[in-house]
Order: C-alpha cells, then structure tokens, then sequence
C-alpha cells in the first residue's frame, strides 16, 4: 500500500512539474507584470479621473499629458484616449492589472500611448482584457519589460527597445512597424527575442533588430489563414534571425510570406524547432519575384533555407528599407505552403556567416521541457518495474 502511494505520489509530481515547465508563449507570465507595491501607482480611471490628483498629469478632453518624470507606474482604464508622455520617465505604462481569479472581459478600445521613456517595466495590455485598435509610438524602453500588446488592429510603431525584452503581439491584424530593437537579452521562461508574434494577418514591416541574445523574430504557431507578412525588417548579428516551431498535433508556424528582409551576420539565420516531432514548418521565402538578402548566399541560384523551405529570388543586394511603403506589401501566394522541393537539387549556401562581434553566436538548445518528458518517459516505466518486484 505505501509503495502505490509513494509511486503516485511521484508521477503527480513529474506530471505537475511537466506542466510547469510547457507553458511556452508569445506573452511573458503576468506574475512579472505587477509593479512593486512601495512605487507610487497614477491611475487613469475609466471615468476619466485621475488618481492620486496630486500626480503630474493633467487632463485635456481625453488627452493626458505627463509633465514630469514619475517615479512610479501608470495605469490606464480609459478607453479611447491618448496618454503622451512628452518624453518624461515612467516605471511602466500598465492596462487595467489583473486580480487572482477574476472572470472580467472588459475590452478595451482606443487608446494610444506616445513618446513616453519607459525604465525597468515596460508597455503592458494583455491578458483577459481585448486591446483593440491601440497605438503606442515613439516611445523608449530601456532593459525592461518591453511592449506586450495581444488584441486585434493595433499598430506599434516607431519605438526604441534597449537590452532586456522585445516586443510581444498576439492576436490578428496587427501591424509592427519602425521598431527599433537592440541587444534584447532577456525572456520569461522562454528565449530572448526581438519580435515574438503569434495570431494571423499580422503584418511585421521596417523593423530594425539587431544583436538579440536568442530570436530576432520568434514565430509561434498559427492555426490557419492568412498568415503573417514579415517584410523590409533589418535582422542582423543576432543569435538567430527567424526562429519557427512544429509542435506534435498543435501544427507549426506556417504559410508566412517572408521576404524582402536583410540577413546579415547572424549566427543562424533560420531555426525550425521541431518539438516531439519530425515535422517542419514551411513557408514563403519570396513572393514570386522579390526574396531576401542572405549576407552568406554565394549568389548561385536559389537560396536553400532548408530541406523544406526555400528562397527561389535571392537579392544581391541588401534591401533600402527607407523606400518601402507597407501598401505595396505583396500578399500571401496561396492558403497553403508550397510542396517540398528535393533540397539535393539545388544550390545551398555553404558561406559562413559573418560573426556577432560581442561573441560567436550559438543556436539556443532544446527546451529543457523536452528533457523533462524524456525523463518521465524513461523513469516511468523502470519504477513500475521496481515496485512490482519488491511487492513480489
């Protein structure tokens, strides 16, 4: 009786540890998001109220206007408004902060947030709330949490991430544009990334990203169509530029039309993870004339991306982002990935790439998760065996 407890016991505990450590996603845990309790909090209430009054914030209409460094946090529970931070520093700029348990689905619409330098906390609407039709522009963050925005329409433009995290949107319809993102070093539970994207018929545009600790972009998986355009993007001498994932039964990050993108000196430019499974995810690496510039193409052909995914325009050239225009986005070429081709047939690029100069870039190793599983696989069944001989 003691040994089927004890053995109980032990495959609960593998199993909740499991869990624990599967929960990968494109949104950072909440848990990192609650600002400290000691730092002042300046709320912007749904009435339009502003609390605590004594903060440096004052209203016209429905713009607020901060006149001064703040050495706290804002939240915002307003919608439709326009909170601009005419370049003061802030801890972080919050959506209404969650409470344990609740079931609230409010949805919050219309809100834009500007030129505001963000110290240690970052941009944050997530969660159960809908962000829809948001616009945060022209703002610094600097080795904090980054801009996290999952909802539908919303367009992040323009602003400046240093160090830390990069910028997470999940939902449909987004648009990423003129983001300046360097040496993103930091991630909750996952990889660093530059751009982590998850959702459809997103569009990811003009970005520069360069010198991120893991993912320049991190493309999760989607579960139909369309997919996301990532187009006229500067990705260069990161860890690895565009990282994919199958996963078994949940598909992969697919039907992606990628191109007229500048891979330059990264340690990897493409890396498909293929997670309990031998699949590949497959994408567009060109848009039937226009592909990307590969800095390590040895200018015969096509460019190999890998056994599944090619690039059949490769540029000589880099692309001069400045004279792209998000209207003249080419759109995905069909509701599926094209068939396979044989990779042994043609060309594949054998230039090394060109190094990071902080250091040699290494492709990040497996999740620790799949050790785990492999783990509760192997030990399972040797215990089993154990407890029936010593009950014998």
């Amino acid at each position: 009786m003691r040994q089927t407890v004890a053995m109980t016991a032990l495959v609960i505990f593998l199993l909740m540890a499991m869990a624990t450590v599967t929960q990968k996603t494109s949104a950072q845990s909440s848990g990192s998001y609650i600002p400290q309790p000691d730092l002042l909090r300046a709320t912007i209430l749904s009435n339009g109220t502003i609390i605590p009054d004594s903060v440096n914030i004052t209203r016209n209409g429905n713009t607020y206007l901060l006149s001064a460094d703040l050495d706290g946090y804002i939240v915002i529970e307003q919608t439709n408004c326009i909170f601009e931070g005419q370049g003061h520093i802030v801890k972080g700029i919050y959506g209404p902060i969650p409470v344990q348990g609740s079931s609230q689905s409010d949805e919050l619409t219309g809100i834009t947030v500007l030129s505001t330098v963000v110290g240690g906390g970052g941009i944050i609407f997530f969660g159960y709330l809908k962000s829809n039709n948001f616009v945060i522009a022209n703002n610094t963050i600097n080795s904090g949490t980054g801009i996290d925005c999952s909802g539908y329409g919303n367009l992040l433009a323009n602003n400046s991430i240093n160090k830390g995290r990069g910028i997470s949107c999940g939902g449909n319809g987004n648009i990423v544009s003129g983001n300046n993102l360097q040496g993103c070093d930091q991630g909750v539970n996952i990889v660093p990334y530059g751009i982590s994207l998850s959702g459809i018929n997103n569009k990811i545009f003009a970005n520069t990203i360069v010198g991120t600790k893991g993912y320049a972009i991190d493309l999760l998986r989607v579960t139909s169509y369309p997919s996301n355009i990532i187009a006229g993007n500067q990705i260069a001498n990161n860890q690895v530029g565009v990282h994919t994932e199958y996963a078994i039964s949940q598909g992969g990050a697919e039907g992606n039309l990628i191109y007229k993108n500048n891979f330059i000196g990264n340690g990897q430019n493409v890396y498909d993870e293929a997670i309990v499974t031998n699949a590949v995810s497959v994408n567009f690496w060109d848009d039937g004339k226009d592909g990307n510039y590969w800095s390590n193409y040895n200018g015969q052909g096509t460019y190999v991306v890998d056994q599944s995914n090619i690039d059949n325009h490769p540029l000589s050239s880099p692309v001069d982002i400045s004279k792209l225009t998000i209207d003249s986005l080419s759109s995905i070429p069909s509701p599926t990935p094209v068939p396979t081709p044989t990779s042994s047939a043609l060309p594949i690029a054998t230039s090394s790439p060109t190094p990071s100069p902080s250091s040699t870039p290494t492709i990040p190793e497996s999740p620790s998760w799949i050790i785990l599983i492999l783990f509760i696989a192997t030990t399972i069944p040797v215990l089993l065996v154990y407890f029936k001989k010593r009950k014998h």
